[in-house]
């Protein structure tokens, strides 16, 4: 399978994209059950949400802005969508470690030029870790899926890089990929605790984009 991989994400090019319309209806409503999370810090959320488990696994928990979601059951669609994902990291270096499985899934809705998601790390307490090189536990890698509306992913170090003679910082540098309709996107093991990523306010094209974000959890 043709992608573009690097040390820290693998980007997988329309790896999904005959699974975009199951999500869109006639009128192009988002044929997914997502809800609106409640304000953050005294501000609307920009996007809809919801939380899935996949077959075979227990409900999970899933917390974001003092809110605690449960999982529902995923639909028949975002089943579909996990065999990719499953097929997608396999492509990739990451070695499968027993007792490693994607097994939830976080969907997001954005609005076109108005949805956004701030600066984080999908780095929970209830993220599955697994030894890094250096024997620290890192959580692994994640799988985003893309449909619809094309945005521009943003991913920079946490800690900035100090200058040549050791005195102050340098501005972190963001790096922003292109994902398109069907674009599959590996964050790779140990990403989450060097790297923030988001997507900023403008970065997305006219339409609604929808993120499928597959993940392990314990």
């Amino acid at each position: 399978m043709n992608h573009d991989d690097n040390s820290r994400i693998a980007l997988f090019p329309s790896a999904a994209i005959k699974s975009s319309e199951s999500f869109f209806g006639e009128n192009n409503e988002v044929l997914l059950d997502v809800r609106r999370p409640k304000p953050f810090c005294g501000n609307m959320v920009p996007r809809k949400t919801g939380f899935y488990h996949l077959a075979g696994h227990p409900e999970r928990k899933y917390k974001f802005g003092g809110e605690t979601w449960t999982s529902e059951p995923a639909s028949p669609e975002c089943e579909e969508v996990a065999k990719i994902a499953r097929n997608v990291l396999d492509e990739t270096s990451f070695v499968p470690t027993e007792g490693f499985e994607l097994n939830t899934v976080v969907a997001q809705v954005y609005d076109g030029e108005q949805g956004a998601i701030a600066w984080h790390a999908d780095d929970e307490k209830s993220m599955k870790r697994l030894m890094g090189p250096e024997g620290e536990m890192e959580v692994g890698p994640i799988v985003s899926v893309s449909f619809g509306a094309s945005c521009k992913f943003s991913l920079r170090p946490i800690e900035a890089e100090r200058n040549e003679v050791g005195k102050g910082r340098k501005r972190r540098k963001t790096e922003k990929k292109l994902l398109q309709d069907g674009d599959a996107l590996v964050m790779k093991q140990g990403l989450q605790e060097r790297y923030h990523h988001g997507i900023q306010k403008g970065d997305i094209s006219k339409g609604t984009r929808i993120c499928l974000t597959f993940r392990a959890q314990m």
